[in-house]
Formats: structure tokens, C-alpha cells, sequence
């Protein structure tokens, strides 16, 4: 098969990534297991000050007259609702909790802080579907290569892998 192609020449297949296994010693390993024990203690920290708790009657009301601000900010940014309506409310509701909960917010205006934390989680949730692997179909033809198509490349010569069963 001749094909003029300009497609990443990188290109391999793999079932089974391959791991890198280093041996440590158990003085590597605790230190290690301190470490971990570290980050845990902040990830716990990032999720409880994240955790949405059950909102008390003002926060609820203001949530409902400020609703607008959840619709509006889709629409400005052209963003379908059926995609989208769950990144943005959380953020929305953990903003009405900021609100009532840091008196020192209060010289700037609800919609501020509301847009703000929609904008983020917007924001969050673009980076989160840039590190997501593409799905692609077998039969498509590869960018910049000449009618290949994806499975014309994907042969059991240059799979690599290691078969597991016997």
C-alpha cells in the first residue's frame, strides 16, 4: 500500500499500556504513603469546601428569584441546556451558599459572584473535554493521509501488546 501521508508518523496501538515498575525500598514506600496521606488531607479539604449542603430557606428563596441568571448565562454564551444546565447549577448553588456564608462579598453583587463561578465551571468543564481521548471510528479517513482509512493501519503486525492468556 503506497499513500503520501502526513499524519503523526507516531502512531501505535496498544491494549495493554505499559507500566513502568520501579522497586523502593520500604523507607521509599512509607515516605510515600506519608505523601499520599498529605494530598488526601487536601483533597478533603477541596471537597468539603465544594460539597453542597442543603440550602436554609433564604438561600433557597434567592436561589429561585435569581434563576434568571442560570438562563441567561447559557444563552449568552450559546451553550444548549441539555449539555450544559448541570456544569453551570451546581456552581450556581455553591454561590448562593458563598453568598450567605462570607459577609465580606456583599459590596459586589450577587449576579457578579454567580457569573464568576459559572464562568469557572464553565471554564473547568472546556479543560476537562480537551484532556478527553477523541472517539473515533475505525473507518474514517486519518487527517492528512490520502483515503487511509484507521483500520487500514490498525493490523495485528503493529498491535502492540502482551496476550495475558495462555
Amino acid at each position: 500500500m503506497s499513500a503520501i501521508c502526513t499524519a503523526d508518523s507516531r502512531l501505535s496501538v496498544s491494549i495493554f499500556p505499559k507500566r513502568n515498575v520501579r522497586k523502593t525500598s520500604p523507607a521509599g514506600s512509607l515516605q510515600k504513603k506519608r505523601f499520599h496521606d498529605k494530598r488526601e488531607s487536601g483533597y478533603e479539604k477541596a471537597a468539603a469546601r465544594t460539597t453542597l449542603k442543603p440550602l436554609s430557606p433564604e438561600e433557597r428563596t434567592m436561589a429561585e428569584e435569581n434563576h434568571h441568571l442560570v438562563l441567561s448565562f447559557l444563552r449568552t454564551h450559546g451553550l444548549p441546556m441539555e449539555e450544559y444546565y448541570d456544569v453551570v447549577i451546581f456552581r450556581y448553588l455553591l454561590a448562593v451558599e458563598k453568598w450567605f456564608r462570607r459577609p465580606d462579598l456583599y459590596r459586589y453583587q450577587f449576579s457578579t459572584i454567580a457569573w464568576s463561578a459559572m464562568s469557572s465551571a464553565l471554564y473547568h468543564e472546556r479543560e476537562k473535554q480537551k484532556r478527553r481521548i477523541p472517539t473515533v471510528s475505525l473507518d474514517e479517513n486519518i487527517p492528512g493521509c490520502e483515503n487511509l482509512t484507521w483500520n487500514a493501519v490498525v493490523t495485528e503486525k503493529n498491535l502492540a501488546y502482551t496476550s495475558y492468556i495462555g
